[in-house]
């Protein structure tokens, strides 16, 4: 660590002074951020069809830890208000295997889309929350905690009341890709087995900042789709 000194000079009666040097330490350490108004909504409660297994989609384990478990640890840098988790199908056992504190659980008594999982959520937030992050219990284990802490920094520096989390890539999932005229947002759509993996474009990640008052008013709003669910993008 590199050292400096400081000279102070103290007056000492009418005689003269008296000089004392104190030698002064600089250390370098990471600081975790702390952002008090914002909390955490993950949205856990899906039934990860696609992956053909009894076990809980967020139960998966990768290196020996669960998905779930693998985004919780990323938010333990963030030292958030609340961190609130959202399940539904399987629900006990998600709650019987993650054992961290600190979190809270919120239950979707039935699956009907993820808009209705995030009013789920909603509803336990505390008066002190301002700022919602919203994340998958899945996708969001990959995440740096930087590139969470950086994505809250740049909503609430905007005054923004909804961001989005995009990446720019081709993709042979079938994720909703970002449609905008220039800088303007005009919506989200998914991919047709056609255009998936033949054009590089802008996806949304699943992962969402929202301005809490903004959110809780048109929560409710959302209207059913096609497939009888009730979805935020």
């Amino acid at each position: 660590c590199p050292l400096r000194s400081l000279t102070q000079t103290t007056p000492v009666g009418r005689s003269g002074t008296v000089k004392r040097t104190y030698s002064l330490t600089t250390i370098k350490f990471e600081v975790i951020m702390s952002y008090m108004s914002v909390s955490a909504i993950i949205l856990a409660g899906g039934k990860g069809t696609r992956m053909e297994s009894d076990v809980p989609k967020p139960l998966h384990k990768i290196a020996s830890k669960a998905l779930l478990d693998w985004t919780l640890e990323k938010l333990d840098f963030l030292s958030l208000e609340q961190t609130i988790v959202v399940v539904g199908y399987q629900g006990e056992e998600i709650i019987s295997k993650i054992t961290r504190f600190g979190i809270e659980w919120a239950v979707q008594p039935k699956q009907v889309g993820n808009a209705d999982a995030l009013g789920c959520g909603l509803s336990k937030l505390s008066d002190k929350t301002d700022t919602i992050l919203v994340l998958q219990a899945d996708d969001s284990s990959f995440y740096k905690p930087g590139t969470l802490r950086r994505f809250i920094e740049v909503h609430q520096s905007k005054s923004a009341v909804i961001s989005l989390l995009s990446v720019e890539k081709a993709d042979d999932t079938p994720r909703f890709r970002i449609d905008k005229d220039g800088d303007y947002y005009r919506g989200l759509t998914k991919l047709t087995d056609e255009e998936r993996g033949k054009t590089v474009a802008e996806f949304f990640t699943g992962c969402a900042c929202f301005d809490r008052k903004w959110l809780e008013r048109r929560i409710g709003n959302v209207a059913v789709s096609s497939e009888g669910e009730f979805s935020v993008p």
